[in-house]
């Protein structure tokens, strides 16, 4: 049963999903802690375009209105998005989970995604990023099938170019947080991103799984509410 000691728990999306990607880890966290999912801007049924701006200025508001400490754990944008919260209010976030955040991916490699994603087809994409994703549950899939088609083109190159566009790494000596960084072995585009998060966060950790690929707790959800928890139970010990 979670009490007022225990943490808020923001989980932070990946881009075209929604909030619906954290279904089973919301489930398995919410007997301690209280979760919030939020969608960011542009996915989940929202109309409004994405920008880096706006994602983080909402997840900022999120995090000041809290009456607990907070964890901030994201996934892909999502942990890019919760890195530029910690780096924005440091003093409000006591821990801070990052898997797979986009920081050092060369602007050239972004752009190439963005004209990639213009080309092809959106439902040979969406069907294409499920089967490599391969979620744990078959309801799972239809949800990021279906948030997938709804975010479209749109907000996807949209995303890529606010990604190319701004400096994602700045200020990350900031971060107070008790922070892990963690990373897909097979998710070589974003390993150095992770291993420079890692170096340059105050007592930041690198864990790098075996064998994963980038949104790796779509397949193991149990595994990503258990860093979770044990983010938490760090943050609360050193009194972030």
């Amino acid at each position: 049963m979670s009490t007022a000691a225990d943490p808020t728990v923001i989980l932070l999306h990946a881009m075209g999903s929604s909030r619906r990607m954290w279904r089973a880890e919301r489930a398995a966290l919410a007997d301690r802690f209280h979760v919030v999912t939020p969608d960011l801007p542009g996915h989940g049924g929202r109309t409004e375009s994405f920008t880096l701006e706006a994602a983080v200025a909402e997840v900022c508001h999120l995090v000041g209105a809290a009456t607990r400490p907070v964890v901030l754990a994201g996934s892909s944008l999502g942990a890019t998005v919760a890195l530029r919260a910690a780096v924005t209010v440091p003093e409000r976030v006591a821990g801070l989970l990052l898997s797979g955040a986009m920081v050092s991916v060369p602007r050239l490699t972004l752009s190439l995604q963005r004209a990639v994603t213009r080309v092809l087809p959106l439902e040979w994409t969406a069907k294409a990023s499920v089967n490599m994703i391969a979620p744990a549950e078959e309801t799972d899939g239809f949800a990021l099938l279906a948030d997938i088609r709804s975010a479209g083109k749109r907000v996807q190159t949209a995303v890529l170019r606010e990604l190319a566009a701004a400096d994602l790494d700045a200020g990350v000596e900031r971060v107070s947080a008790h922070t892990v960084v963690v990373c897909g072995e097979r998710d070589r585009l974003n390993l150095r991103s992770a291993r420079l998060l890692a170096e340059r966060i105050p007592d930041a950790r690198l864990v790098v799984l075996a064998g994963e690929s980038h949104l790796w707790h779509m397949s193991r959800p149990g595994g990503f509410a258990e860093l979770v928890r044990r983010v938490a139970t760090a943050s609360r010990s050193s009194g972030a």
